[in-house]
């Protein structure tokens, strides 16, 4: 919960004061006046709060305080999120209530979105973004909701949100992970399988079932210890490429597109990369998930990308390589040792300290 306040506590100390008005420019919605109005209302007494928990050792006390926390905002923000129940302002807050438990929360946010998809793709969001405590949102939602849409997308959610866990972690601690993540997506397959689900650019309409079961196919050989799978195809001049072909190397698989902000962000790095372990032991392989085209050679061009990277689906009757290796988040960035083994996998941005870090230790 810490976590998630902790955001709203930082952008509070952060407000500027509002610039000279231009003539006819939009105004504001009332719901985003009031809503910042009560968040710079509260946030001297939230900071002073924020101060306590990181000075309090006592694990039960910081527990309370963090409760102490939600309830500033709830009773300031629980008002505003009755007035404007479709305001972005109170969906955003009432899922955080969700996640710390505060109860009057969780019941408006039922009260008001269980009726609709929000509700369950906000829990898929959370999860897939791997938010602190998302699970918590998830758990509520599949327990509490009587619409079996926003189950289904909760409990996927939270298979998603475990098996992320297990990414992060090592040895037996990622296992447990895993094996929650299994439970949960066996659980969505069965229960929700029918249930659809519209993943947009990344995957499109699919069934809960066929996420859950390209998600238990995921854990069952490309977590951390596996053999990493064969890659191949065309690279993006038409020319054959392969995994397998570096064997004998530390590989860094990289699925990125020019239309990923974070994949982007992460170029710059992959070059430093690239350049460091020149004449060593080390490829960075990408697969890129746009169409290719003039222009967007041009682009890749542009941007100094040398490594080669395969094209994500060079015909339409051949399956798409992030399929293959179920990319769900762009960028997925995978650390393959020399034996062809996955030793570090990244979903979504990429901690360039952690990365820099494994693969010292991987070159050595």
């Amino acid at each position: 919960m810490f976590n998630i306040i902790l955001g709203v506590v930082c952008l509070l100390l952060h407000v500027p004061d509002d610039p000279p008005a231009k003539q006819n420019a939009p105004q504001r919605p009332p719901a985003n006046e009031e809503f910042r109005a009560a968040y710079i209302e509260i946030g001297t007494k939230l900071m002073d709060q924020r101060k306590q928990w990181l000075a309090e050792k006592d694990d039960k006390k910081k527990e309370q305080i963090m409760k102490d926390m939600i309830n500033t905002m709830a009773e300031k923000l629980l008002p505003l999120a009755r007035k404007y129940p479709d305001a972005r302002e109170s969906f955003g807050f009432l899922l955080e209530c969700a996640a710390a438990g505060h109860e009057g929360g969780i019941q408006l946010l039922l009260q008001h979105y269980d009726k609709r998809t929000d509700l369950g793709d906000g829990c898929l969001n959370l999860a897939m973004q791997s938010v602190p405590l998302g699970n918590r949102v998830c758990e509520t939602v599949l327990e509490r909701s009587t619409n079996p849409d926003n189950r289904a997308r909760a409990c996927l959610g939270l298979g998603y949100w475990l098996m992320k866990k297990g990414d992060a972690a090592e040895g037996q601690q990622a296992s447990d992970w895993y094996a929650q993540a299994q439970k949960r997506m066996k659980q969505a397959a069965s229960d929700y399988g029918t249930v659809k689900i519209n993943f947009g650019q990344v995957r499109g309409m699919q069934t809960v079932k066929t996420l859950a079961e390209q998600a238990l196919n995921e854990m069952a050989s490309l977590t951390i210890g596996k053999a990493a799978p064969e890659l191949s195809g065309i690279d993006l001049n038409g020319k054959p490429l392969s995994l397998k072909e570096h064997r004998g190397k530390v590989v860094m698989v990289s699925f990125w597109a020019h239309w990923c902000g974070p994949c982007m962000a992460l170029v710059p790095h992959e070059r430093e990369l690239v350049e460091r372990y020149a004449g060593k032991p080390f490829v960075l392989l990408g697969v890129n998930g746009d169409e290719v085209s003039q222009d967007m050679l041009e682009k890749t061009k542009k941007a100094n990308i040398t490594w080669r990277s395969l094209q994500n689906q060079p015909k339409e009757d051949q399956p798409k390589l992030s399929d293959q290796w179920n990319v769900m988040t762009w960028p997925t960035v995978y650390l393959i040792d020399v034996q062809g083994v996955i030793r570090k996998k990244w979903v979504g941005r990429v901690d360039v300290k952690q990365l820099d870090e494994a693969l010292d230790s991987m070159m050595k």
